[in-house]
Formats: structure tokens, sequence, C-alpha cells
């Protein structure tokens, strides 16, 4: 399949095609072919004409798995979601449709639940802060392409799985709205990470975010006080992470990270990509 489909891109080129790649992932994830998946990229790279990035500092990130002609990068920020789904119900209005006390804490994952996605690691975090915080509540929701509680251990407590809810299937553009306005906060802590369109959904949807410290969500969140960035190399940052929201939710400061996650993400305009075509 990496030669037949090389083969037509070539034949493309040598039509006069004009060949532009935006990079949303160094490698693909959950990749059983990683040797190929490798090389694939690397050719690929060498044939496009232009080479799209999300972040300026994504280059580093990629190209430890692959080099990129510097000449053929071009840096286009990801634009937010803001208008792209209804936005209308209020929190207390979207905690009733979804059966949540209004002092439960809400902390939300929002898309399909791939093993690279972090999803065992969350609910790891999550069962250790339960045990202080016996009013927050994990919702997980997105089609799920593995048991998550079955590789859990120690297994979940009765207790535990009344905190967790899973949400296995896909969300309807309008019930968005529903998860992201009873949510306190929203985390994605994916084990690898370029680019990430969910925590741009979040900030849309004007939610703090806890996501991994990388070169595109960095460039984001650096500075603004809509989220909080944690290193995924470490074991133990996402808990601390978790921590450190709740403890900025006791404080009373969310409303304010929420009032600068919607200006963040009303600063992520989506630019012109007619840039990424010329000559």
């Amino acid at each position: 399949r990496v030669e037949d489909f090389l083969a037509k891109v070539t034949e493309f080129k040598h039509c006069g095609g004009r060949f532009v790649w935006t990079i949303h992932n160094t490698l693909s994830h959950d990749m059983p072919y990683m040797d190929l998946e490798r090389g694939l990229s690397q050719k690929l790279a060498e044939l496009a004409d232009v080479l799209h990035l999300h972040s300026a500092g994504s280059a580093v990130e990629v190209e430890a798995d692959f080099s990129v002609p510097r000449e053929k990068l071009r840096c286009l920020p990801h634009g937010s979601y803001i208008g792209a789904y209804p936005d209308f119900v209020s929190r207390d209005a979207a905690r009733r449709s979804l059966n949540i006390e209004a002092q439960d804490e809400v902390i939300l994952f929002t898309g399909q639940v791939r093993p690279y996605k972090g999803i065992k690691g969350l609910v790891g975090a999550f069962r250790a802060l339960l045990k202080e915080r016996p009013k927050a509540l994990l919702v997980v929701a997105g089609v799920s392409t593995f048991d998550v509680t079955a590789e859990i251990t120690p297994a979940l407590s009765a207790q535990e799985q009344s905190r967790i809810r899973f949400v296995d299937r896909f969300l309807e553009d309008g019930e968005l709205q529903l998860f992201f306005r009873a949510a306190d906060m929203a985390v994605y802590p994916y084990r690898k990470i370029l680019t990430s369109g969910s925590m741009m959904l979040a900030l849309s949807f004007g939610v703090p975010v806890l996501v991994p410290d990388v070169g595109m969500t960095r460039e984001v969140l650096s500075g603004q006080e809509a989220g909080v960035l944690y290193d995924s190399a470490d074991a133990g940052a996402l808990e601390k992470a978790l921590r450190d929201l709740l403890r900025r939710k006791d404080r009373g400061e969310l409303p304010r990270m929420a009032q600068k996650a919607r200006a963040v993400a009303e600063a992520q305009v989506w630019q012109d990509a007619e840039v990424l075509w010329a000559p």
C-alpha cells in the first residue's frame, strides 16, 4: 500500500501537480508498522511542494521522526470552532439534560477514545484525587476503540465507577454544547500530540483546558491563564496538574479562566490558506 500510494503521488507530481501536506501528527497514532510509516513520511516530505504546520514549534517535534526541508515549511495556526456548532444552552440546562448535579466538579474528555489518548492514565489520576474530592465527576464522551476499564488495575470500585461516566458513542453536533457547558474543565491527556483540535474546540466553548506541553499547545496557551500545560513524559504530572486546576476552582478562578479561554479562541482565526498554494 505504501509503494502504491507513493507511486500515485509521484505520477501526480510528474503531471505537474502541486502537493501540500498538512502535518497533523509526527507519525500515525497506534501504528502497527513504524518503519513503514516513517519511510512513507520521509518520502512524502521530499515529494511535497509545501509542508504546512500549525505551529512553528512543531518542526523540531516532527524532525524527531523524519527530516523536513525547512525551505518548504509554512506555518498557519489552527483556528477556533466558534460559530461552527450550536452554542445556546446555559450551564444549568446542560447539567439538567445530562443528569449532572450542580455541585459536581466535572472533568470532561471528548473525542474518540483510543490508547494513545491517555484515558487509562486519566482514570488513574482521577481515582487518586477522588478520595479527597468525592464530588468530582469524570465524563469521557466519545466512541471507544477498546475497553478502558478492563485495563485498570486494581479494578474500579463501585463508588469509583459511579463517578466515572463513559458516553461510548459519537456526539452529534447539536449536543456538543451540552457536554462543554456542563464541564468545569476539559482534559486531553494524550501520550503523543502535535496539534490539538480538541483543545481548540474546548477553548471555543470557553472551557479551561489541561493538555500536554508541546509546541502548538504552548504557543496557544502560554501566559494566557486559559488552561494548564504539563509534561506528559512525567508519570505524576497529569495528577498534579488536575489538582492544580481544581485548587484554582476552589479559589474561584475558573470563571476568569473560562473568559480567558474564550478570548484565546477568538484570537485564533483561520487564515487564508491561499498562501500555501503560492509558488
